[in-house]
């Protein structure tokens, strides 16, 4: 598959235009607004995370 041109040609015009990089700056500010525009919304993501690091560090014996 990586060395079908149309993927070669994907990639090649993925990092020449920066397209990806800017997609997720603009996900990343989307994401934002709303969570600021719903703060009871962040003990839940908080939450989240703090499991999601615990599961992580009990998968990696940290």
């Amino acid at each position: 598959m990586r060395r079908d041109p149309a993927v070669r040609g994907d990639f090649r015009c993925k990092a020449r235009t920066d397209c990806l990089r800017t997609a997720y700056a603009r996900l990343a500010a989307m994401q934002q607004r709303w969570l600021d525009a719903h703060p009871d919304v962040l003990a839940g993501r908080t939450a989240l995370f703090q499991r999601q690091q615990s599961a992580a560090d009990r998968v990696l014996g940290a």
